[in-house]
């Protein structure tokens, strides 16, 4: 096996999988790989740089699925951001993984998303603004619906239903009551879809916000 950047960052992701973040360690990573922690070291100087390069990794795997140019703007906006949640989700924890981290090819997607909005009308400058907008609403989804496994609490996972029943008092909170597998039991697909179509929506709104302002009124073409 050639140890690379690209290899160590795929290692440190199987690692995160196997262990937890807890167990991802430099030292834990050079073992799987099976070398001493210097010949790690000449490719990933530290922990931080490590987590870098696995966002690299994700990001890489969502830009692999994300190549329809061809498609209207806002779906081509939807389907990018449908790409980047699963890409997430092979991975554990793969969300917080990503986010705040510095990605490098994150242009890679970034590139197409400014093109195809300003192709419809945004400004770059304007597109450059409003695009993040989706990137932030997928990763925070996908961390919140990561987070419902509890791997990441020493005890038994709090989310589930005997746990939450047993800690929320429901006669105290109706509406909680009536709608409590909605809240808490929820179809994490229909609900990233349901929140990716008021984002998507938004921006079309925007958009024919922006045409408007620009048409000409009656007044102004007599």
């Amino acid at each position: 096996m050639i140890l690379n950047r690209e290899t160590i960052a795929r290692a440190g992701l199987a690692l995160l999988d196997e262990k937890g973040s807890d167990g991802l360690t430099m030292r834990a990573l050079a073992a799987s790989l099976g070398v001493q922690a210097p010949a790690l070291y000449w490719h990933v100087k530290n922990r931080r740089e490590l987590i870098d390069l696995m966002g690299e990794a994700i990001m890489s795997d969502a830009h692999d699925v994300f190549d329809d140019t061809s498609a209207p703007w806002d779906i081509f906006l939807a389907n990018g951001a449908r790409a980047l949640r699963q890409a997430m989700l092979r991975y554990h924890q793969g969300a917080r993984i990503l986010a705040g981290t510095f990605v490098t090819n994150a242009a890679d997607m970034l590139e197409p998303m400014l093109d195809a909005m300003t192709s419809a009308g945004f400004t770059v400058r304007e597109a450059a603004r409003l695009s993040p907008v989706i990137h932030h609403y997928t990763i925070g989804f996908t961390i919140e619906q990561q987070a419902r496994d509890g791997s990441e609490y020493p005890g038994p996972n709090p989310y589930t239903e005997e746990n939450l029943i047993a800690k929320l008092d429901l006669q105290k909170y109706p509406a909680i009551s009536e709608v409590f597998s909605e809240l808490y039991e929820p179809d994490f697909d229909a609900d990233f879809e349901d929140g990716l179509a008021i984002v998507i929506d938004g921006l079309r709104a925007r958009l024919r916000g922006k045409r408007k302002s620009a048409a000409p009124r009656v007044s102004d073409r007599r």
